[in-house]
């Protein structure tokens, strides 16, 4: 389980987080949606310890994150990151990019890494380019790629920060289809999209930011229908508007 509690955060002067509280268990998938700058990929990043809280706190299976940089670098073994830049190691091939933590972490050899590579690649498609270089594959191919590395060290969760955001329209499904294959599998994961559709039918929870504050969160078909919160009713109408 992870369970955020009344965390808060600033950069400066300007409060991005304040006082925001999230329990997320075991199989659950939730969708956070909300307005550009409203805390969505702080509070990622936060949970990933990638950025350091003001006040609040953090727990992950029990273990409140600290500053115990040998804590903090088992939590991430186990929480897998999937931004909005692929990030992947543009001199690395697909199969050494998912390989290198797995082999510099886990020391795992080459014999126990090749059957690991081989099903994550066949997971999201594209078992037919393990010797490719990031440059030689699309914007969606390099993306799932990063899923792949990211499920190589077998997290027991997955933040995925707006992972479509930088793809072309036509790209972003098969991108969707990886994430929606992971919730139908099981995998507890936070995703924060501007997918409304997406997070509609994927997602067991949704959780509607702003302003730093989550203002609203419920099942997917109640939030979208019924929203209660005013400031989430015009959102959605604006955003699904659009889509």
């Amino acid at each position: 389980m992870i369970e955020v509690k009344d965390i808060c955060k600033s950069f400066g002067n300007l409060q991005v987080l304040k006082k925001v509280s999230l329990t997320v268990n075991n199989g659950d998938v939730v969708a956070v949606i909300g307005p550009s700058g409203s805390g969505k990929s702080t509070m990622l990043r936060c949970i990933n310890r990638l950025e350091v809280i003001d006040g609040g706190s953090i727990s992950v299976d029990g273990a409140e994150i600290n500053g115990n940089d040998k804590q903090i670098r088992k939590i991430r073994q186990n929480m897998g990151m999937v931004f909005q830049s692929f990030n992947l190691f543009p001199h690395l091939t697909v199969y050494d990019n998912i390989a290198l933590a797995p082999r510099l972490i886990h020391r795992k050899k080459k014999e126990e890494l090749d059957p690991l590579v081989d099903e994550l690649l066949q997971k999201v498609g594209l078992r037919d380019k393990k010797d490719s270089f990031p440059a030689q594959l699309s914007g969606g191919q390099q993306q799932r790629i990063a899923i792949a590395r990211a499920l190589a060290m077998k997290p027991n969760y997955m933040l995925f920060d707006e992972p479509t955001s930088a793809l072309d329209p036509e790209l972003i499904g098969e991108v969707l289809v990886v994430i929606r294959q992971l919730a139908l599998e099981g995998m507890t994961m936070i995703i924060v999209t501007h997918e409304m559709n997406f997070a509609r039918d994927t997602a067991d929870r949704v959780v509607m930011m702003d302003g730093g504050q989550i203002i609203e969160e419920g099942a997917p078909d109640r939030l979208f229908q019924d929203p209660e919160n005013e400031r989430t009713r015009a959102f959605l109408h604006s955003v699904i508007g659009r889509q």
